[in-house]
């Protein structure tokens, strides 16, 4: 609009164009147009932010610490925690958690009737909890300074429910960039997670 009007009053004027400055003053006008666009403009948050609520938050003090029991209600969908490591966290921290999966309570044993095949069936089940740990050792890790904080996300999910069977992630969500190492534990139920640093 601003252009028209600037080209319509030199027209009314009777001056003559000159090409190049003609083009100059168009590409002043869409500068001075999209500067007056982003004015007063608030930048958008980073798309690419983790913006999932934890299920649980926790901060790491001692050597041992209990998440409970993760809630796992629906298959792939995860449980998540939310560790806050500082400079007053041991390097090495045991998290127990217990497992819950369901078992059969009672069971039937029958023949059929009609074939004399044997039958066995549940009659009904329930839920069992086995203790598990998970053993995070940060000796691999810069300690944050004082005053600061690194933020440990762990993910438990399980393809079914009512198994036993589950699967645990781990990652550095605030601080330095880590890689994780994961294997089970040799004895007992649980796994190993050790952080250590991304070299540049």
């Amino acid at each position: 609009m601003f252009l028209f009007t600037l080209i319509f009053a030199c027209s009314a004027n009777g001056e003559e164009f000159n090409p190049k400055e003609l083009t100059e003053a168009i590409k002043n006008v869409t500068g001075l147009e999209k500067k007056l666009d982003k004015a007063g403009t608030i930048a958008a948050d980073c798309q690419n932010c983790k913006t999932i609520e934890p299920d649980k938050k926790l901060e790491l003090k001692s050597k041992t610490e209990d998440l409970g029991i993760p809630l796992l209600y629906k298959n792939n969908v995860a449980y998540v925690y939310h560790l806050k490591r500082t400079k007053d966290t041991p390097l090495k921290t045991t998290l127990k958690f217990k497992n819950g999966h369901s078992e059969c309570a009672k069971v039937f044993m029958g023949s059929n009737p009609y074939n004399g095949s044997l039958i066995v069936e549940c009659m009904f089940r329930h839920t069992v909890y086995e203790e598990e740990e998970l053993d995070l050792n940060f000796k691999k890790l810069p300690m944050p300074a004082d005053g600061e904080e690194q933020i440990i996300e762990i993910k438990f999910s399980k393809p079914e429910t009512g198994n036993s069977f589950y699967t645990v992630e781990a990652e550095v969500l605030k601080g330095p960039s880590a890689k994780v190492a994961k294997d089970k534990k040799f004895w007992g139920y649980g796994y190993n997670i050790d952080f250590i640093e991304k070299q540049p």
